[in-house]
């Protein structure tokens, strides 16, 4: 499958998991990764939790970007209380810049998300 992000001027070339990509593909992509990603999930939004938690997916994240007072979801509230899943935030910046949140940063130091 290749992902055209238009915005960006990226193409992702994305290929099943335990399978070799295409040769034929070969250096045409930004980026070329397995899916379903093996590493665990970043998430940016609360609404994001409760579906992924009736999928039996909830362990599967590992980040959550963005302040946890807001997130009303007990068990993953306890992930992140015993830093099973972090917690990307600073409180004393705002969200929206590079410095409140350390996304960057975060994805860097965790490849595989």
């Amino acid at each position: 499958k290749i992902l055209t992000n238009k915005a960006a001027g990226e193409s992702y070339l994305m290929y099943q998991c335990g399978t070799t990509p295409p040769t034929s593909e070969e250096g045409k992509h930004d980026l070329t990764f397995a899916v379903p990603l093996q590493g665990g999930l970043a998430i940016t939004s609360t609404t994001q939790i409760t579906h992924l938690e009736q999928l039996g997916l909830r362990r599967q994240i590992k980040g959550y970007i963005g302040n946890t007072d807001y997130v009303s979801s007990p068990c993953f509230k306890t992930l992140t209380d015993q830093n099973i899943t972090d917690q990307i935030f600073d409180p004393t910046t705002s969200y929206y810049t590079p410095a409140g949140s350390n996304v960057t940063e975060y994805l860097e130091e965790n490849p595989d998300l």
